[in-house]
């Protein structure tokens, strides 16, 4: 064999070793990107409290060292209004010029409605010389338990219907398989409160004048109701559904 010819067979060798056999042949498909769909998802829901924040002002002249006595006075007389876990939430004090020292003090509590018919005009009349009582505000706005326990129950009811979302879209794109890719939610907004009974008289007595007090007593809750405020409230989520991609051939 000629010297010439032997670059040319080294090299077909070369190239046989190197392609692969017949039967162990592998062939590589990349994946394909994704099938995305977005939408966004919204449920509905109501908080109810079926209690009131209620704020009570108490302005009471002390005399000197007798600090102790005038604290006992002014907490007897807001648990006279309604019992209840009574807080001092806030505290101010002067000096007249006749010496006396005036203290202002703002109690809180929340209340059940059944018991707020009257409380201004048990205000008043638990006002004397020397310590004046008046009701500040009453606050229908739910507690921070309720709040979270409504948007628990909202979390629910978006999980449910993202899952409807999934089936659906399942159901109805045949060759493709989706899943939830992520949810994220977008915050809460809060609708109209609704009310019964007892708030609509309270609002109706924190708006009118100290004469038209009577008129509001002689109109209370009904004994044992079990009276509730309501505020709708709707939470949204961005949902985004993907396709998982075919599994690679090999």
């Amino acid at each position: 064999m000629s010297q010439r010819k032997m670059p040319v067979l080294l090299l077909s060798a070369m190239l046989l070793a190197a392609a692969p056999m017949t039967g162990h042949a592998e062939v590589i498909v990349a994946d394909k990107q994704d099938d995305q769909i977005t939408l966004p998802i919204s449920v509905e829901g109501w908080v109810v409290s079926k209690t009131a924040r209620v704020m009570v002002n108490v302005s009471m002249a002390v005399e000197g060292g007798k600090a102790g006595s005038a604290r006992d006075a002014m907490s007897k007389a807001v648990q006279g209004l309604a019992q209840g876990e009574w807080r001092p939430v806030g505290f101010s004090r002067s000096q007249d010029n006749t010496g006396l020292e005036r203290w202002d003090v703002q109690y809180e509590t929340r209340l059940q409605e059944s018991v707020l018919g009257g409380i201004h005009d048990r205000a008043k009349s638990a006002s004397k010389a020397g310590m004046q009582i008046s009701v500040g505000g009453i606050d229908f706005s739910p507690t921070l338990e309720e709040m979270e326990a409504t948007k628990l129950e909202l979390r629910r009811k978006l999980y449910a219907r993202a899952q409807q979302e999934l089936e659906a879209a399942n159901a109805s794109l045949p060759g493709r398989s989706y899943r939830i890719a992520e949810m994220g939610f977008e915050g809460l907004s809060g609708g109209a409160m609704m009310a019964r009974g007892a708030r609509a008289m309270m609002m109706k007595s924190m708006s009118a004048s100290d004469e038209s007090a009577p008129m509001m007593a002689a109109a209370p809750a009904p004994s044992g109701s079990d009276m509730s405020t309501s505020q709708r409230l709707t939470m949204s989520a961005n949902l985004v559904l993907k396709a998982v991609p075919p599994a690679a051939t090999r």
